[in-house]
């Protein structure tokens, strides 16, 4: 046999079940890269939200401190010469909200 006469040989079973099924395993493939690529995007922005989220509730936490940290500063003057004991128990009651 020459390779001119084997090149017009018959398809053998494998070169016709590709020819048959080739396009719908490129469908396949292709929509299962997809999907993996949304699915990843997908939480990649969650995760950002969540991020997002976070920070936020850091920066008012830290707000809340700030204002309970003032509050126990101006109620400070409990403890001063002549202080009384309303004024000590405003200074005791601001420096435990100042730990919640």
């Amino acid at each position: 046999m020459t390779e001119h006469t084997k090149a017009q040989e018959a398809p053998t079973r494998w070169e016709r079940a590709l020819t048959a099924w080739g396009p719908v395993i490129i469908v396949l493939i292709t929509a299962g890269v997809s999907l993996f690529t949304w699915s990843r995007n997908v939480r990649l922005e969650r995760e950002k939200t969540e991020a997002a989220e976070q920070a936020e509730r850091a920066h008012q936490d830290l707000v809340r401190r700030e204002q309970r940290y003032s509050a126990l500063v101006a109620s400070l003057k409990g403890f001063h010469v002549g202080g009384t004991d309303e004024d000590k128990a405003e200074f005791i009651s601001q420096f435990n909200q100042c730990w919640l």
